[in-house]
């Protein structure tokens, strides 16, 4: 992963969308991410966007609607991210600044 995608990770929506679709490793629909993230439509619509744009994650249609699924479930560059952040995307402790 380049440093620009690592960058991408600094956002805490992006790290909960990949990080929910790591917990299955499967394509989950935008509606299915909207309930199990508590967020709304366009949120991960937008940062799916990003996320696609940088091929950290794949997009396309399914018979349910759009389908988002991770390119970079096997990168230990993104899993330390995200395995570093879990705690801070939780809320139980501050987040770092820099």
């Amino acid at each position: 992963m380049t440093g620009q995608s690592k960058t991408l990770l600094l956002h805490p929506v992006r790290r909960r969308i990949i990080r929910r679709l790591h917990r299955d490793f499967k394509p989950h629909t935008v509606a299915e991410l909207r309930s199990d993230l508590s967020l709304n439509s366009d949120q991960i619509r937008y940062h799916g966007d990003v996320l696609a744009d940088r091929k950290l994650v794949k997009r396309f249609e399914g018979p349910d609607g759009l389908l988002i699924e991770s390119r970079v479930a096997d990168d230990p560059s993104v899993i330390s991210i995200l395995i570093s952040t879990h705690a801070e995307d939780q809320g139980t402790i501050p987040p770092t600044r820099g």
